[in-house]
């Protein structure tokens, strides 16, 4: 098995590897989206009930996922909308999880300047596949 800076685990933590590690249970998505490239992360749902305890330092990331550009302005809402599909999907197959699992979704794309392009893209983050 393969490790990387910042507990990103390497491609061959797949599938029933990656379940053994945390995967497959219930997750958190992050996504950095731009005009050169979009990145999403898969986290494990980490409940923080208790005001004394703390996060994991550093926090395991179960798997991440490269794409394209997701900036609508610049490549268009099709482009754009299927970047963001991909790089959603990749990350949740290589974490063994499933859209089922998905607890929160953390978005930071450009190009989202006013409310109604933020409700376009919560839209298609809802209704992709």
């Amino acid at each position: 098995m393969e490790s990387y800076k910042y507990g990103i685990a390497g491609e061959e933590e797949e599938g029933e590897e990656a379940r053994e590690n945390g995967g497959g249970s219930d997750v958190v998505l992050g996504v950095d989206g731009g005009a050169t490239s979009t990145v999403c992360v898969c986290l494990p749902l980490i409940p923080v009930w208790d005001p004394q305890s703390s996060l994991p330092d550093p926090l395991p990331v179960l798997s991440r996922a490269v794409g394209g550009c997701s900036n609508y302005n610049s490549v268009g809402e099709n482009a754009a909308k299927a970047t963001l599909e991909q790089v959603l999907s990749e990350a949740l197959t290589k974490s063994g999880s499933d859209r089922s699992a998905v607890h929160a979704v953390c978005l930071g794309v450009s190009g989202v300047n006013h409310p109604t392009d933020q409700e376009m893209i919560l839209n298609w983050i809802r209704s992709s596949s």
